[in-house]
């Protein structure tokens, strides 16, 4: 005879979205869209506004477009980091950690002094460390989503959310202007705020993944 899951059956019954929001996957669905929207919508605001702000400041076009690249590379170096930190500790310490810390870094930036004749490696390090902890953070949620949503609706669950991610950074890239010319100061808190937001978005899930250590052998688990 042939065996037939009845938990995917009836999930596969429903259209994905409501199968998103089943009693079982709505608080995840709720938090993964509210992380990812803002997260990757703060992400969208840099890689489209960050050169503008920074030669609003007087800083040169050249430093200007180093500032992104750096903020770039310090996302490539963040993901490598956050590998090793969720694969020992598992999602939740390191994500909700690098969420509030990328948060800080933005605000930090508002500390450093820069202008036209200033040395600008502090500026650029600090631009860096904020796009290491935030692309950081938008990548391992794709680990994330993954983990949430059963084989059964996965594909979609992952799908949908990095749409609502996209859709964040659609509209935040509408209102870069207005962060620009109301100044640097609203434009980074703006951009601390944002993930302060998902931090609590990846705070309100309860399916977090634990660390390899203590994940079960299949085996066990069959058992």
């Amino acid at each position: 005879s042939t065996y037939e899951d009845r938990t995917k059956v009836s999930v596969n019954n429903h259209a994905p979205i409501r199968a998103l929001f089943g009693s079982a996957l709505a608080r995840d669905t709720v938090g993964l869209w509210i992380a990812y929207f803002f997260c990757l919508g703060s992400i969208y605001v840099m890689f489209g506004w960050l050169p503008t702000l920074l030669t609003s400041q007087g800083i040169s076009l050249a430093t200007a477009t180093t500032g992104l690249a750096v903020y770039n590379l310090g996302g490539v170096c963040g993901v490598l980091v956050w590998t090793f930190l969720i694969s020992a500790f598992g999602s939740r310490g390191p994500m909700l950690a690098g969420a509030l810390a990328t948060a800080t870094s933005a605000l930090l930036i508002l500390l450093i002094p820069f202008h036209a004749n200033s040395n600008p490696v502090l500026l650029l390090a600090a631009i860096g460390l904020n796009g290491l902890l935030a692309n950081a953070i938008q990548t391992s949620m794709y680990a994330l989503a993954a983990h949430v949503y059963p084989t059964a609706v996965r594909a979609s669950g992952v799908a949908y959310a990095a749409a609502i991610g996209r859709t964040g950074g659609v509209v935040s890239s509408l209102f870069g202007a207005v962060l620009i010319q109301a100044g640097p100061v609203v434009f980074w808190c703006a951009m601390a705020a944002a993930m302060v937001v998902a931090f609590a978005g990846l705070a309100w899930l309860r399916n977090h993944f634990a660390a390899i250590g203590k994940l079960e052998p299949a085996g066990v688990a069959a058992s």
